[in-house]
């Protein structure tokens, strides 16, 4: 299976010009499976930037964004229905506060956690330009909100420390490690250069961090 996500300002393609995000799979041989278009108004989607197949291999993660803030959706792969939608925000966003965000592809959904036997979100994107590493807990329950478990921001240095190119960040992907339970990977661009870093998946402290020069 090949899925494909993205935003769309075709009027063609969508209702309207403004933007909106869509998600669709084809099959090995090319043929189309199901596609969704999701309309930027209630629960609005303006952008997929990225998914990954959650741990059970069954259902898939999307990132994306809403409203101008970060969104996740859970998708059911044989039918393309989403089983889940969460979206966040910063606590103290306001009239005056409005925090501009940016994502990319940094989305895993580990559906039995090698130590709690719970769901959580590991997801990464930058907020007014600096990385936020976060943990969700999902609820069992409807009637439970979703649990930020740790979460992370990652320094930002100003003009007067670094040029252009060291200030930037992108979160790209989270991996799992394929051997080690307790651990996940974050790659992307830390400090304007290609990086690879090691965390705690319990607590998110860094075990190691390597980058290209």
């Amino acid at each position: 299976m090949v899925i494909v996500g993205g935003n769309t300002t075709s009027s063609d393609f969508a209702p309207a010009a403004n933007e909106h995000g869509f998600l669709y799979a084809l099959d090995l041989d090319g043929n189309f499976m199901w596609g969704r278009f999701f309309y930027n108004v209630s629960y609005a989607v303006s952008d997929i930037s990225g998914c990954q197949m959650a741990s059970d291999g069954n259902t898939l993660s999307v990132l994306g964004k809403g409203k101008s803030q970060p969104v996740i959706m859970e998708m059911d792969i044989a039918k393309g229905t989403s089983t889940g939608f969460y979206s966040m925000e910063y606590y103290l966003t306001s009239d005056k506060v409005t925090p501009d965000y940016s994502t990319w592809s940094a989305i895993y959904l580990d559906k039995k956690d090698y130590f709690s036997g719970k769901q959580f979100y590991y997801t990464a994107f930058t907020m007014d330009k600096k990385i936020e590493l976060v943990r969700m807990e999902i609820p069992t329950s409807d009637t439970q909100p979703p649990r930020i478990d740790w979460g992370y921001e990652f320094y930002e240095y100003t003009a007067a420390e670094a040029d252009d190119l060291y200030r930037r960040q992108e979160p790209m992907h989270i991996w799992m490690d394929p051997v080690d339970r307790q651990v996940f990977y974050m790659t992307g661009r830390y400090h304007g250069r290609a990086s690879i870093m090691r965390f705690n998946k319990i607590n998110g402290r860094l075990r190691w961090y390597a980058k290209m020069e």
